[in-house]
């Protein structure tokens, strides 16, 4: 009973809390002043950006595929 009632709360809080519709014009479809990345660009700055997440995202993919060896050899010595 008190998973129906947190559901039911849930539901009615959640559509409280959506974004009202706005409408799209045709000025936003043409819109490409991006100031942040066209700065970043001008010095250079956007290639260190894309390096660090490179390296950050091949560190995790790393430290998933290491893991995951371990526990297959684990899972290996406690079947035998």
């Amino acid at each position: 009973m008190k998973k129906l009632i947190l559901i039911f709360f849930l539901t009615f809080s959640l559509n409280g809390m959506a974004q009202e519709k706005q409408k799209i014009e045709a000025s936003d479809y043409t819109n490409s002043d991006v100031e942040m990345a066209d700065a970043l660009r001008e010095d250079g700055k956007i290639y260190v950006l894309t390096g660090i997440i490179l390296i950050i995202l091949a560190g995790t993919i790393t430290y998933l595929v290491t893991i995951d060896r371990k526990v297959s050899r684990l899972e290996k010595q406690s079947k035998s």
